[in-house]
């Protein structure tokens, strides 16, 4: 809702995935795209592409979807918690394995037995699977240097920040804290479906938003 008007991006979001399908709805609504310059009083101050002006630009987003930021920034630590892991499990590998016949070796050349290298090819296999879905989430959520990359729509205000354009992004209240319309969901709760709607506020306003950019996917908030 915004100026007690209940504003639905649904359709938005289905025009970004057949832009030939007729006009564009809810011109107020501005993808930007970008990464964050430094963190003010009043949201992130962002470079990079803003829908409607000149490229490449500075401007200001309220609100900004720090959850994002922080869900990169703990899949970032994970994925490097977990390369190093690899990388310790590979050059463990390396070691010669004793045979069950040796007993305990004096050697001075270090050695693992056989359920060590069963163990460490174990986890290995796991990190063969874990790792690359990392990466892949990661790769929505940074630019080509590695970055934090905001990807977003947000609505145009008429304001500037020290000569900037404004934009309001709207932060996410939790699903499960929403009260479904009247006649949705049944007494067990919400459907997977319903359970997907997150709602976004404005200056106090509850806006309707399901994703977060043309991407085609559903994304909640």
């Amino acid at each position: 809702m915004l100026n007690e008007r209940t504003v639905d991006l649904q359709p938005l979001f289905e025009w970004c995935s057949n832009p030939e399908a007729g006009e564009r709805p809810l011109s107020a609504w501005k993808r930007v795209r970008g990464t964050i310059v430094r963190e003010t009083p009043y949201g992130w101050l962002v470079e990079g592409e803003a829908e409607g002006e000149s490229q490449p630009s500075r401007f200001l987003v309220k609100n900004p979807p720090r959850e994002r930021l922080q869900r990169f920034q703990e899949l970032l630590r994970q994925f490097w918690a977990y390369e190093q892991e690899r990388i310790y499990l590979n050059n463990y590998l390396d070691l010669p394995v004793r045979s069950p016949n040796d007993g305990h070796s004096d050697s001075a050349v270090p050695s693992i037995s056989w359920r060590d290298q069963v163990a460490a090819l174990t986890r290995l296999q796991e990190l063969g699977r874990t790792i690359p879905s990392l990466s892949r989430e990661l790769g929505e959520l940074q630019d080509e240097h590695g970055n934090f990359r905001l990807d977003a729509f947000a609505l145009r205000l008429n304001e500037q920040y020290r000569g900037l354009p404004v934009f309001d992004h709207g932060y996410s209240l939790p699903c499960g804290a929403v009260k479904m319309p009247q006649g949705k969901g049944s007494a067990a709760g919400p459907t997977k479906a319903e359970a997907m709607v997150c709602w976004v506020r404005f200056n106090g306003s509850a806006v309707f938003r399901v994703r977060t950019w043309c991407s085609g996917a559903d994304r909640a908030l």
